[in-house]
């Protein structure tokens, strides 16, 4: 299914999705395929965003890959400004989604939940 999404929503999925792979949750071989594949289709969406946002870091800093606040409040403020644009840009992803059903009953954290959930399909 094609699931639309800006690009800072699209990376806000990405990173909960890289925080939650590391936690120990059994799924069903079926349903962890879906979750890799949707992720990789994430993150191959992401690529103009993520090299056209570094690039905008470069260039606002001077070469460097990253800005803090609180290293330089107005560079960062710059760099936020300049990549608020390319943040609510729109990007079509194709999602394979997860019927609500398919789900393993239990104690599943409700993290992993947030983050899986626009694949889950009721």
């Amino acid at each position: 299914m094609d699931k639309t999404f800006s690009n800072g929503e699209l990376n806000m999925i990405a990173l909960k999705l890289e925080q939650t792979a590391a936690d120990k949750i059994s799924l069903p071989p079926k349903i962890a395929y879906k979750i890799v594949k949707n992720g990789i289709a994430i993150k191959q969406a992401l690529q103009p965003y993520q090299l056209t946002r570094d690039e905008i870091i470069k260039k606002i800093t001077g070469g460097a890959s990253k800005v803090t606040y609180s290293e330089d409040p107005d560079k960062y403020n710059e760099v936020v400004a300049a990549i608020s644009d390319i943040d609510r840009e729109i990007v079509t992803v194709k999602i394979d989604t997860i019927p609500l059903e398919s789900l393993p009953d239990g104690n599943m954290p409700l993290a992993f939940i947030d983050a899986i959930n626009f694949m889950i399909e009721e």
